[in-house]
């Protein structure tokens, strides 16, 4: 109470300010208010944003009316077009004051609607129509609009069928005294502009301008056989389609003339000019074009040439300048140079699979010299590459050129996809090669600079349905890009597809579930075997049936979650995304490895990027999709999916095996292949034999003596519980196969495997601990098997053997190491002794000399394992000899450098083994192309002999890698080892060299390294 009382007089005191203060005035407030947008169109999202000072509340009224704060930022959509006022009215002690925005909300464009620009500069209030029946008047019943400030029109027809007609009509723009041209100012005089239409220019992209224009000779041409206008009604007849062939066939006259070679014939050059002369055609200009048609004409021959060859047809690419060098050529002025461009549209004939396709090459924006010098446009005194080219090619044009681009599409009137449920319609294959330059190429040399780009993709799109319901698109795209290489030729293209499919839900307009396959090695990617990378180099003899029909059957939900992760290969993985109203809300990222898959919830993002892992991160975006009340069951499953039977990754790329010589150690490195059909890892040991007597060793005394053993590396699952039935095989020979009269040993018994979170807080770093159990008093089958007899005992497991397994942070492989469970005791081969008595005794099994291949088998039980290389792994087998007198290799372990970076490759051999002086030699062979693999000027050895002085058991080359501007993700080199002159055994005859990209090597929203 007596702080109270303190309090109040305190306040008492200050409010009486000494006893002569004044009050203080109170402010009034302000507010103000904006929008991220100032026109969308209906139903796009904009959001406003609003903040006030000295103001106790706020409200919204106008066109929106909410409960809302004294600031922060709403979204909006609107249903219907007009312009929309939003006001904010804020009061406070001091008063109130008001703010408003205005955004206008545009009709939505449709598959019925003419879009375009008008230009001469862009003209702002041109009336805009489409010339139904080509008298060039505005007639009653013709579609109109007016040009907005942008020189931007919008027709709507809302009618397919009258807008197939009116596509092959003109488009006129009137522009009146005091239309506005954004370069020009008020226009004083009118004028119009003509597009004889839209299907004759080529293009979708409407422009009319003074250079269209030149082409309404050809619709007067068209029409001389008609002795009176058409009305509007008859403009979309008979009589009005004739006429739009002859415009047509006309403009296909005209256009070597008018737009290749600028509107002057051979006889224009050879008439008196000087004595006639007018504003297009004069002796400058004549000289000017005179000396340039030799080169164009040359370019001409060059880029037809190529193409004819290619095609086995015969094809005119149509080179020409530029119209906007009209300008420049008729405007009484000398110059040096004038920009080229070209394009041409052609179509081929249908290859063997039926496939024909519409290439298209389009060129812009390099130059070329009254000497015929080719340039790109922005040379300078310091940047002078491709700024002065005399070989006139189209490969020095596609890279002179600002924009450059060489692309087909592909089609196929008679291929049935109906048996996957793809209508033709919705079928999309594209291959495109595009190089550009930006920004006026400024420092485009410097790394990560995107100013010149060089860009190959391959593109296959359609929609089918197997879901009831729901609608899915397919996009398989092998897009590639390269930087910093003005000749683009020269870019490495490493290709890392994504296959994305988007289920759309039939009943929720903006709402899907989306699944992107992305493909790390196209080389062995599980998810198909017949993705296509470069349809450029290979157009004329493509058929993507096959891949389109592999593609459209594969799994496309949360539902199918262990289905995919089965498929998946290396590095391989699928990132799902939630869509809610058309914009991302969270994603799932999933691999072959449980522990790593990551939710991400994209909706908080940016006040929180926090992401969880494994188990938590299945549940939550579970959680989250089946919260949408748009999904069903057959799109997120009955439950939560768990990770159902991968037990953990092995962390390293070798294991060591251990044998001994005496009381020596001596560690034997054994580098696995994989074989993805049948997801087994094979740790066959090559160069090395086991010490007979050592095994014999082990059979006697069990593991107190010298046993033989492995190292072996591991990362545990941190969620999944199970007991997984284990199958141990140990078969005579080099495989698993068996012969007339072989032996084999198997094992089967039930492990408990129990899992769990480390202590490590930061999520992805978390560490994680299993126990893997064999419980008292379970039972073990031990057999026997020759000559289709079997021996076969149930042996009641008297004590439990269990050990527990652990890692330590990411890239700590002591902590990763699995030790030695203190109850082995030897019990694997003290339980093929209860069967031995039968056969000799098991030390008769081993005798010198002899071949032998265990087998693990997990996949019985459905478990598996992740190999170091992301690999799902159902079966370990592994082959090794047994001598009494052993023998070692010489070895070498893989490695992984950075671009720019200098590493000691070294190669080794144990102390009890041959140390006689030996040499060999490293040599490098291209492998693993289209996928990962690297190139010989990747890297750098220091030398490419390794020799071995008189008891020496280690020696290292320097290999170097070389920082280039390819964007290569992590690519491999692969060095073969000869024969040792000595003649001693090799662990392996090639080692792989991972080169990670300066630019960046993982692809991932947030990879894990386990």
């Amino acid at each position: 109470m007596r702080n109270i009382r303190l309090v109040i007089l305190t306040l008492l005191i200050a409010s009486c300010g000494g006893g002569g203060g004044s009050v203080p005035t109170t402010p009034p407030p302000s507010v103000t208010i904006s929008a991220s947008e100032s026109s969308v169109f209906v139903d796009d999202e904009f959001s406003l944003t609003w903040s006030s000072t000295d103001a106790l509340s706020c409200s919204a009224s106008g066109d929106w009316s909410s409960s809302i704060g004294t600031s922060g930022t709403q979204s909006l959509s609107e249903p219907d077009a007009g312009d929309k006022i939003y006001t904010i009215t804020c009061s406070g002690a001091g008063g109130s004051d008001s703010d408003s925005v205005t955004v206008t909300i545009n009709a939505p464009v449709s598959s019925s609607a003419f879009t375009g620009y008008a230009i001469d500069g862009y003209i702002s209030g041109a009336n805009i129509f489409i010339d139904q029946n080509y008298n060039f008047k505005n007639d009653s019943g013709e579609f109109t609009a007016v040009t907005d400030s942008n020189g931007e029109f919008l027709i709507e027809t809302n009618d397919d069928v009258l807008f197939e007609c009116l596509k092959n009509r003109p488009i006129v723009a009137d522009v009146p005294v005091g239309a506005v041209d954004s370069t020009a100012g008020d226009v004083t005089q009118a004028y119009q502009m003509i597009l004889p239409s839209i299907v004759d220019a080529g293009t979708d992209s409407i422009i009319i301008s003074p250079f269209t224009s030149l082409f309404s000779q050809a619709i007067l041409s068209a029409k001389n056989e008609i002795t009176e206008d058409l009305t509007v009604s008859e403009g979309c007849g008979s009589e009005g389609s004739s006429i739009a062939q002859k415009v047509t066939a006309r403009i296909t006259e005209l256009k070597d003339s008018i737009q290749s070679n600028f509107g002057i014939s051979y006889q224009d050059l050879l008439s008196d000019f000087v004595l006639n002369a007018s504003d297009q055609v004069n002796e400058l200009a004549a000289q000017n074009i005179a000396s340039l048609l030799p080169y164009l004409q040359t370019i001409d021959n060059q880029v037809s040439e190529g193409l004819s060859t290619k095609f086995g047809k015969e094809i005119r690419a149509n080179v020409s300048l530029s119209e906007s060098s009209l300008g420049i050529i008729f405007g009484g002025s000398s110059y040096d140079k004038l920009p080229l461009d070209f394009s041409s549209i052609y179509r081929t004939e249908a290859n063997d699979f039926g496939w024909y396709q519409e290439e298209r090459l389009e060129a812009s924006g390099a130059f070329i010299s009254n000497s015929g010098v080719l340039s790109r446009a922005d040379c300078s005194e310091t940047d002078t590459e491709l700024c002065s080219i005399t070989e006139l090619s189209l490969k020095n044009i596609s890279n002179a050129s600002t924009s450059y681009q060489q692309s087909s599409d592909f089609f196929n009137s008679g291929i049935d996809f109906s048996d996957i449920n793809v209508t033709s319609g919705t079928l999309y294959v594209n291959a495109r090669d595009s190089r550009a330059w930006r920004n006026n190429s400024a420092n485009w040399r410097d790394k990560n600079n995107r100013d010149r780009e060089c860009q190959t993709d391959n593109q296959i799109r359609f929609q089918n349905s197997l879901i009831s319901g729901t609608r899915t698109e397919f996009e398989y795209s092998s897009y590639s890009q390269g930087y910093q290489k003005a000749d683009c030729d020269t870019v490495r293209h490493y290709y890392f597809p994504i296959l994305r499919t988007r289920t759309h839900i039939d009943s929720s307009a903006g709402t899907s579930l989306e699944m992107d396959y992305y493909i790390h090695d196209i080389n062995r990617s599980g998810i198909s075997e017949n993705l296509p990378y470069d349809f450029i180099s290979n157009r004329v003899n493509i058929d993507p049936s096959g891949v389109i029909k592999e593609i459209a059957a594969l799994p496309r939900t949360l539902a199918d979650l262990d289905e995919i992760r089965r498929m998946l290969n290396g590095g391989d993985y699928v990132l799902y995304v939630y869509h809610k109203e058309a914009g991302p809300s969270a994603y799932f990222e999933v691999g072959t490895n449980p522990r790593n898959d990551m939710f991400f919830d994209y909706s908080l993002y940016p006040d929180s990027d926090v992401k969880v892992y494994g188990q938590d991160a299945r549940v939550a975006f579970y959680n989250r999709i089946k919260g949408e009340s748009a999904f069903t069951s057959s799109i997120y499953g009955d439950s939560a999916p768990v990770n159902p039977g991968v037990l953990g990754r092995i962390s390293n790329s070798l294991v060591e095996v251990i044998d001994y010589s005496g009381s020596d150690r001596i560690k034997i490195p054994v580098y696995p292949t994989y074989d993805a059909s049948s997801k087994t890892l094979d740790f066959s040991i090559n160069g090395a034999s086991l010490d007979l007597e050592n095994i014999h060793s082990f059979i006697e005394n069990g593991i107190n003596g010298t046993p033989v053993s492995a190292h072996l590396w591991y990362n545990p699952d941190d969620s999944i519980s199970a007991t997984v039935p284990v199958k141990l095989y140990l078969y005579k020979g080099s495989d698993t196969n068996l012969d007339a009269g072989e032996g084999y040993f198997s094992i089967e018994f039930d492990l408990t495997v129990a899992s769990e979170e480390g202590g490590e807080e930061n999520p992805n770093q978390r560490t994680a601990t299993q126990t893997w159990e064999v419980p008292a008093d379970s039972t073990i089958i031990v057999k026997y098997t020759e000559d289709t007899v079997t021996l076969s005992k149930n042996i009641s497991n008297s004590d439990v053997d269990k050990i527990v397994l652990s890692d330590g942070t990411i890239n700590d492989l002591d902590g990763a190491l699995i030790g030695q469970p203190s109850t082995l005791n030897a019990k694997i081969l003290s339980l093929i002794t209860e069967v031995s008595s039968s056969i000799d005794g098991i030390k008769g099994f081993f005798t010198g000399g002899g071949t032998y291949t265990m087998k693990v088998d997990l996949a019985s039980g459905g478990h598996s394992l992740v190999g170091y290389y992301r690999n799902t792994i159902d079966y370990i087998t592994g082959t090794f000899t047994v001598e009494s007198t052993p023998t070692y290799p010489i070895s070498v372990n893989d490695m992984r450098i950075h671009e720019g970076s200098t590493e000691n490759l070294c190669f080794f051999r144990p102390s009890q083994g041959n140390l006689d002086a030996t040499s060999f030699s490293l040599s490098f062979t291209q492998r693993e192309r289209p996928g990962k693999g690297a190139f010989a000027d990747d890297f750098l050895l220091s030398s490419s002999i390794v020799s071995f002085a008189v008891d020496e058991v280690e020696k290292c080359v320097q290999i170097t890698a070389s920082e280039d501007t390819h964007f290569d993700w992590v690519h491999d080199a692969y060095i073969d080892i000869s024969s040792p002159s000595s003649g001693q055994a090799l662990s392996r005859s090639r080692v792989k060299i991972s080169i990670l990209d300066s630019y960046g090597y993982q692809n991932r929203i947030s990879f894990k390294e386990r």
